[in-house]
């Protein structure tokens, strides 16, 4: 496809040739400058060159600049040439500075020669370093360096043995670049015809219709009116392809069209949302510019009139191009030209050059080209073909088949481009029909790879297809639409009527057809689904289209979590959206890539005209690209979205949109009367308002059709249970696999079968499984595809990776941790020892039904304090355990030993390795078996194998397999050390420092102290990815075990006695013989000392003299108090050393001795520095300063030694009391952290940091006083002064224009905020919380018009300022006054009047500001809140505020001791804080509010201090529960049955004793009993649970972001059948209780399920079977559920107690 848009430069020149004429015969120079003029190409030719004494002249120079492209011809003697080494110098410059193309062509040479040529030719001033020849020569080499790079990166070079080839190289690529066709043959007098129409040097707005049949040549003729023009406009456009354009990209596709001609045209992003914004833009940007545009091939009036629109959206002198087959659409065209066939005089020159290479035919051809001429009827795309057809051929015999062209007469032209198809061989033939079907208009490199593993010689073949059956535009591989027309009519020609012995299927159609015949296909080589049912490279598995304001914070927040949890990728528009981004083209660009929409239609859900433009763009996703939409009933029936009442909620919104639209238009009329001209541009608007109304109702009808989810009809309502039963339709079979990580899973799914056949086993059972085999078997795998496939079934599961290496590296505990904090869901897990890490394992999971993976275990230990019994988990429970140790698993109940691959198998996976296929290359079939019998059937030495042998000779081939032949099968990892042969000196060096030192850090850390040693790192762990060698594991560098060792061992493998000889060291034995023999070495270039081993280097310190190209030394110190002290001072290291990690370094200074000039990263935290050196010495290139805890240091060193700092971490420094006045001034530094340097009194009074980012004072308590800031900090976008004694912040803060977070909590000393904060317009988070002596918010406090939270409880204010109200995108505001903060004598906090106004507040924390009725108007228009805290507030009688508050979820009304009565609350309110004296008024509320589910009671006493007393069974609880269970419990909830509200209802009291009349009672942690005989009738229902429980003091609910403190809790509910009743499923239902308590202590939970409630299970026949149930039909079903059982997860327990309720009882 061609370049979708060009905007043309003023080049001078079109080409710059770099070449060296030596190296070519005479003529080269002379053939390739006349052909590329030939074409219209103006090249720049320079007749001065020779090998080494031509100047390089400003000439030259010059040209180089003004040229669009620089093509450089690499040969042999290239790199001696002075001048050509100075203008590929100008050449890299150029391409950096003014985006030149640049093409490299190697004649008879490769990269590698001309670098050694380059080296051998300049090696004296190479390595002459002080010269400024030293200096021209290494410009030259980062040139020919940065060609190289680019040759390696984009595409691969063009190589070639002759000099014809390289001129047709050179030409077709210019061509391409300029697209200019290779013979213009009649083009300039089409050309200057256009022109003279289009009258460019004349005033006025005009635009020109070129028009013709396809193939006639109107983009050609456009596209070089283009190139000559352009430049005599301002701005100019190129719009290629229109149609194809848009066919390929459906209906978003004339949007983005928009968009991007704009943004060309303006030279920036341009972003609009709709067609009318556009064309306001367009008129506006444009109405003064002289543009240039054309769009090519058009075919819809729609197009061009969302594209340019009329003349007045431009600048005088403008000229609008148009190319189209129909001459239709250029009605509104001032003039028009139709391109007409080439005369018979052109038509023969034009096939004469394709056929012959000239222009005009050769001897004894001019009859037969005559005839051909003839009959293509003038047309050039059909002369091209057939001329293409004709090259070469040498005989007449051959060309004789063109007399079949007399057969066709006039019919379609299709017929004479199919005849070019029979000079293709085979092959050839099949690639280009490959192409034609499925593959026009994808990337070639794709194209390639698939060809190849269909086993065809694609590159070979391309050179041929080139020549006029398809093209390459932007690395995609293009045809003209009537060659793909011909392609699949020659691939089904075969049997029109009987698609099945047609050789290619792509029509939806034709495969119905075949698939319903069920017929033998002979013919048939491959299919591919329609253009709209391809399979698509989905984005996202998921798009969520909702309503927010009705969905976002309940149903939805908790549908998309679990499909988080699952492993979907979910879009959801405010988690996926980046900032900045605008928000219409992304969501297009989201449903368009998105496998799913899943669509929750609530009851305002047509309200919003955004939901229904996502719900039509889907609707067309479902038609166009087999996407599926699910739609999801919320609170609404499918007739409500048919709309077959007026009383619909759709109806009215649709209604409501067509007369909004229509008051606007008459709003306008009515303005603009006399304009009629205008007024006739919003009647067009109008009109397209009122069509995309009927649009939407289309879509909405279509949608309420499809097959979906009623929630009220799904469980009673209940949305867990809904939630799961769209994940069990949508998502059951769509899991994570493998192949992520593990290419080519061969032999998987017979492994996994094993695997499965043995966890048959009852639901209710615990299973432990082990797997085990050989390092390298595919252990890992198994366990990880099996994950994969189920994780998704139970309540929480975790694969702990690595456990082996994890336990080494961090220890026991910290695995329980992670595997708690995965499980279940919490970030953060505090434990003292793993025995009571064990003891939370098994309390806290023992109830949960649970999938486990322990990855690698190695040690007994691990299994026992991980895993422990059976008993640890809940039934369902799945452990598998991974491990290379069969002893390991005596406990566990099955063990599956992971086979080597059979030999078939290992062929297949060495192949997909080795050759991209399943099966070897026929030449490397023998050689393949023998790599694989050595192998042994080990998938990692398989896969390492092949990708070392990957497109290697069969030379290389043999050499590897002479090496294979002395190892075993014990001896694996010298086999996979052959893979390091195929890396460059670099890549290796890389992978033994990853293999000795870095496996297990981060990425980004390892990268950077690789590229401390100059190596390329990035690109060189790259390629060791693809190499097999290592891969990337969250974040980390990891390995294969094998792999590990087998890099260490080649790291040891020289002179094995003599570790001195060794590249690297970093075992104990080998460290200590080292440094006691003190031999010099130039062989060690890193060092890692373990623990305990730093004495060793310590007393024989001065063996560093004698390692002069030491580079890396990293000591794992350890505390004092663990050893005995180091008594022998270290007294040198080597001036080398690049990168120094020395944690508890025991010294009070660096050696004198040292000197750090190559020091890149010095890192030495919890060490006993003082100072770094007594004396000042000079840090060069030192990037990373980390001293952190080392409680010793005293001061700095002075930064000016350290121009390039971008690192300093100095955290916990706790004697740190001087900062060097420099460190202000230090102009790459990008992260400063000071945190807890509690002794640190001041920094440097100003400071100019332009590069920092993140400067972190927290905790500095000492620090009285902030800098002033100098120049531009723009950059700094976190500033951390948390518990600093700064009492005033200097006025120039407000400088820091790009803080986003600034934090000032628990500053005690602060007394005010400068006016200059609020100049901070980026900042999104404010933290004053503890800044006891803030009193007063700066008045300008509005201007912070991007600040989202702000933080300010426990501050002395006590009134806003008016400027609050601007605060527009203000979502949580925290006031609250704890306790102990005095209240002003003046009463309570005062909230201004537009503090209404802040209308996006979702969080409000009034806590503690004295509050009293007459403020509490204030709030009724805070309609977007989610949660109010208005505890401690001297409230008597609420005014009815409340109810307007239409979205309120949570409500905290604790310690309001004055409060008389409860006030009146909205619909939409869930959980209620209250005092235990307003208990009986809120359990009426039961009845009130349907979604109110939970009322949790506190009082002062319980809330100040915990109780000593027993309760007597007598208490409020007591009474409150009688009083509730002795109404008909129907009347609570049974009103609500059929809807989305509550289904449950849960109490919390302060108390420590349940009613004494609970039937059946247990103080174990969980509850279980046999249920009565025959215990259910139709008398029955529900059941009333209650424990006695520690709660308070809790953590944020997690889907709201509350700033209140909440505890919640779940009492899950289970009943289970008799054993023999397999196909009866165990009920499950959990409630959720609560308390706003802050402090940790007693109460009683109460949760009433009703039986109907509780029989909500996904068996569908089941579900009618209950639900005949409750009205009493069969009774002795759910009598069959005999056991019930209920427990808490994460809580102590003291007592329990059920009842079972019955009316009447």
């Amino acid at each position: 496809m061609a370049s979708q848009f060009l905007s043309v430069e003023k080049w001078k020149y079109d080409v710059f040739l770099n070449f060296l004429p030596e190296d070519f015969n005479e003529n080269f120079v002379t053939d390739l400058y006349k052909r590329l003029e030939d074409i219209g190409i103006k090249a720049f030719k320079h007749d001065g060159r020779s090998a080494k004494l031509a100047p390089f002249s400003a000439e030259i120079s010059e040209a180089i600049e003004e040229s669009r492209i620089a093509i450089t011809i690499f040969s042999e003697r290239y790199a001696v040439s002075r001048l050509c080494l100075e203008e590929i110098t100008k050449i890299m410059e150029c391409v950096d500075r003014y985006r030149q193309k640049f093409f490299p062509v190697f004649y008879r040479t490769k990269p590698l020669v001309v670098s050694l040529e380059f080296g051998s030719e300049h090696f004296d001033a190479l390595h002459d370093t002080s010269g400024a020849d030293s200096e021209r020569v290494q410009r030259y080499k980062d040139a020919l360096y940065k060609a190289f790079d680019i040759v390696r990166d984009s595409h691969k070079p063009f190589q070639h043995g002759n000099a014809e080839e390289c001129i047709e190289e050179i030409v077709d690529k210019a061509s391409e670049v300029m697209n200019i066709p290779k013979y213009p043959v009649g083009i300039r007098s089409h050309v200057e015809e256009v022109k003279s129409l289009l009258k460019v040097e004349s005033g006025g707005v005009h635009s020109i219709g070129i028009w013709g049949m396809a193939g006639v040549g109107k983009t050609t003729v456009a596209r070089a009116l283009f190139n000559e023009i352009s430049c005599q406009f301002e701005v100019s456009c190129f719009l290629a392809n229109v149609r194809r354009f848009l066919e390929k990209h459906g209906p978003g596709g004339l949007h983005h069209l928009q968009q991007k001609l704009l943004s060309q045209i303006l030279k920036h992003s341009v972003r609009f949302s709709n067609f009318v914004s556009r064309d306001e833009i367009t008129s506006h940007m444009l109405h003064s510019k002289k543009v240039l545009i054309v769009l090519d091939d058009m075919d819809d009036n729609h197009q061009l009139e969302h594209l340019t629109g009329k003349h007045n959206w431009f600048g005088d002198g403008s000229r609008v191009i148009t190319t189209t087959r129909s001459f239709d659409l250029l009605g509104k065209h001032d003039v028009f030209y139709r391109v007409p066939e080439l005369t018979n005089n052109e038509a023969l020159e034009l096939f004469s050059w394709h056929a012959f290479q000239q222009g005009a035919p050769v001897k004894d051809f001019e009859e037969l080209s005559c005839c051909v001429v003839d009959y293509a009827k003038g047309l050039p795309l059909t002369l091209e073909i057939l001329g293409s057809f004709v090259y070469k051929l040498s005989t007449k015999e051959q060309i004789s088949a063109l007399y079949r062209l007399q057969d066709f007469g006039d019919e379609k032209i299709d017929r004479l481009l199919i005849i070019s198809l029979d000079a293709l061989d085979a092959e050839y033939k099949n690639i280009f029909l490959h192409i034609a079907c499925f593959f026009r208009g994808k990337k070639k490199n794709d194209v390639i790879t698939v060809m190849n593993k269909l086993g065809f010689k694609f590159v070979n073949a391309i050179k041929v297809l080139k020549r006029s059956f398809l093209y390459i535009s932007e690395g995609m591989i293009e045809m003209h639409d009537w060659i793909a027309q011909m392609g699949q009519q020659v691939a089904r020609d075969a049997e029109q009527g009987k698609p099945w012995n047609c050789s290619r299927l792509w029509h939806e159609k034709d495969m119905n057809t075949v698939l319903n015949a069920n017929q033998i296909a002979r013919t048939h080589t491959c299919s591919m689904a329609p253009q709209n049912e391809a399979n698509q490279n989905w984005k996202y598995d998921v798009f969520l289209s909702f309503r927010g304001d009705d969905t976002r914070n309940n149903f939805v927040a908790h549908l998309y979590k679990r499909l988080q949890d699952i492993g979907i990728n979910v879009f959801k528009d405010d988690v996926k959206l980046e900032r900045g981004k605008f928000i219409s083209i992304e969501l297009l660009k989201a449903i368009e890539e998105s496998r799913t929409a899943i669509i929750i239609f609530s009851e305002d859900y047509a309200s919003s005209t955004w939901c229904l433009e996502e719900l039509t763009m889907i609707m067309e996703c479902v038609d166009k690209k087999e996407q599926k939409a699910y739609p999801v009933f919320y609170n609404v029936e499918p007739s409500d979205i048919r709309m077959k009442t007026k009383s619909s909620s759709f109806a009215k919104a649709l209604v409501k949109h067509r007369e909004d639209f229509k008051a606007n238009f008459e709003k306008f009329a009515t303005k603009h009367e006399a304009d009629l001209a205008l007024r006739k541009k919003y009647e067009t608007n109008h009109k397209d308002n009122l069509e995309k109304v009927q649009r939407w109702k289309d879509s909405l009808h279509r949608a309420a059709g499809i097959a979906g989810l009623n929630v009220r009809k799904t469980a009673n309502g209940n949305e867990a249970d809904s939630i799961d039963k769209i994940i069990n339709d949508n998502f059951q079979n769509m899991h994570h696999t493998v192949s992520a990580t593990e290419k080519y899973l061969v032999g998987i799914e017979s492994r996994m079968g094993e695997v499965e056949s043995l966890l048959k086993f009852q639901l209710s059972d615990v299973c432990f499984i082990g797997i085990w085999g050989i390092g390298g078997v595919g252990k890992t795998t198994v366990a990880r595809k099996y994950f994969d496939k189920v994780s998704y079934q139970f309540q929480g599961s975790c694969f702990l990776a690595n456990v082996r290496e994890e336990s080494k590296k961090h220890g026991l505990m910290y695995l329980q941790k992670t595997l708690l904090s995965r499980l279940l869901k919490e970030k953060s897990m505090n434990m003292a020892s793993f025995y009571e890490g064990a003891d939370m394992i098994k309390r806290r999971l023992c109830h949960w039904k649970v999938l486990i993976v322990f990855d690698d275990v190695d040690d007994e230990d691990q299994l026992e304090y991980l895993v422990g019994n059976h008993d640890w988990f809940g039934g369902g429970s799945i452990v598998i355990t991974t491990t290379r140790n069969q002893d390991l698993l005596r406990r566990h109940d099955q063990l599956y030993s992971v086979p080597e691959l059979a030999k078939d198998e290992a062929i297949e996976v060495f192949s997909w390795h080795a050759f991209q296929k399943p099966t070897p290359d026929k030449e490397f079939l023998k050689l393949s078996k023998s790599v694989v019998d050595y192998a042994k059937g080990l998938p990692l030495a398989l896969k390492v194998l092949g990708s070392f042998l990957y497109k290697r000779g069969i030379t290389e081939w043999r050499s590897a397999l002479d090496r294979l032949k002395d190892t075993g099968y014990e001896k694996i990892a010298k086999q996979l050390s052959l893979s390091l042969d195929g890396l460059s000196h670099e890549e290796k060096n890389i992978f033994l420092d990853l293999a000795c030192f870095f496996r297990g850090r981060k990425r980004d850390d390892v990268i950077t102290i690789l590229n401390s040693f100059g190596f390329r790192s990035e690109i060189g762990t790259d390629i060791l990815i693809q190499k097999s060698l290592l891969y990337i594991s969250e974040g980390m560098v990891e390995m294969h075990d094998l792999i590990e060792q087998m890099g260490q061992q080649v790291a040891r493998n020289v002179d094995q006695d003599k570790p001195w000889n060794h590249s690297r060291l970093w075992h104990e034995q080998d460290i200590k013989t080292v440094f006691s023999a003190n031999q010099r070495t130039e062989s060690i270039k890193g060092i890692m000392v373990p623990i305990g081993s730093d004495r060793h280097i310590c007393k024989w310190s001065k063996a560093f003299r004698n390692m002069p190209c030491l580079r890396l030394l990293i000591v794992k110190g350890e505390e004092a108090r663990h050893h005995d002290p180091i008594c022998d001072p270290i007294e040198y290291l080597p001036s080398n050393l690049k990168w120094l990690d020395w944690s508890y370094y025991s010294f009070v200074s660096l050696p004198a001795d040292f000197e750090p000039e190559n020091l890149v990263g010095l890192i030495m935290t919890s060490s006993s520095l003082v100072e770094i050196f007594k004396e000042p010495k000079a840090f060069d290139k030192l990037t990373i300063l980390n001293l952190s805890f080392s409680g010793s240091l005293l001061r700095t060193p002075n930064f000016c030694e350290t121009p390039n700092l971008q690192k300093i971490i100095l955290k916990s420094c706790v004697s740190l009391v001087e900062i060097h006045p420099s460190i202000g001034n230090i102009k790459k530094l990008i992260f400063l952290n000071l945190e807890n340097c509690k002794s640190l009194k001041s920094l440097p009074s100003s400071i100019q940091m332009e590069s920092l980012e993140s400067f972190n004072l927290s905790g500095c308590q000492k620090l009285e006083k902030f800098p002033e800031i100098w120049g531009n900090m723009e950059s700094l976008s976190e500033l951390l002064l948390a518990r600093t004694a700064i009492w005033e912040l200097p006025s120039s803060v407000g400088q820091l224009s790009g803080i986003s977070l600034l934090d000032l909590r628990s500053c005690e000393y602060l007394v005010r905020l400068p006016a200059s904060v609020c100049e901070m317009r980026k900042l999104k988070i404010l933290i004053l919380k503890g800044c006891s002596r803030l009193s007063i918010f700066p008045e300008n406090l509005g201007d912070l018009n991007e600040l989202e939270e702000l933080y300010a409880g426990n501050t002395a204010i006590w009134q806003l300022p008016d400027s609050i109200g601007n605060l527009s995108k203000l979502k949580i505001l925290s006031l609250r006054k704890g306790r102990k903060v005095k209240h002003q004598s003046a009463g309570s906090l005062i909230l201004p009047w537009v503090f209404r106004v802040l209308r996006e507040l979702k969080s409000l924390d009034l806590s503690g500001c004295n509050l009293c009725d007459s403020q509490a108007a204030a709030l009724m228009n805070l309609t977007s809140l989610l949660e109010l805290n208005l505890s401690r507030n001297k409230f008597i009688y609420f005014p009815d505020v409340f109810r307007r508050l239409s979205h309120l979820r949570y409500l905290n009304i604790t310690h309001c001791q004055e409060l008389k009565k409860l006030p009146v609350l909205p619909k939409s309110i869930e959980e209620l804080y209250v005092e235990d004296f307003l208990a009986k008024e809120s359990i009426a509320m039961l009845r009130i509010y349907p979604r109110l589910n939970l009322v949790s009671f506190t009082n002062y006493s319980f809330d100040q201090q915990s109780y000593t007393e027993e309760s007597n069974g007598s208490s409020i609880s007591d009474e409150i529960l009688s009083l509730l269970l002795s109404n008909n419990m129907d009347d609570v909830i049974l009103p609500t049955l059929n809807s989305d509200y509550r289904v449950t209802c849960s109490i919390v009291f302060p108390e420590r004793a349940i009613p004494t009349w609970f039937m059946h009672q247990s103080v174990e942690e969980k509850i279980s009993f046999k249920l009565p005989i025959n215990w259910y009738n139709d008398k029955f229902k529900g059941f009333a649970i209650c424990c006695v429980t520690r709660m308070g003091a809790g953590v944020c609910s997690p889907d709201s972001r509350l700033s209140g403190k909440y505890d919640y809790a779940f009492i899950n509910a289970k009943l289970i059948c008799n054993d023999h009743l397999k196909g009866l499923k165990v009920i499950e239902k959990e409630c959720k209780v609560g308390t706003a308590s802050r402090t940790y202590g007693w109460c009683v939970c109460f949760a009433y399920i009703p039986l109907y409630s509780s029989l909500q299970v996904g068996d569908i026949n089941q579900y009618s079977l209950f639900e005949a149930s409750i009205h009493g039909c069969i009774v002795g079903d759910i009598n069959q559920y005999c056991l019930f059982e209920a427990s808490i997860h994460g809580c102590i327990v003291r007592q329990w107690g059920v009842h079972l309720i019955y009316q009447d009882k």
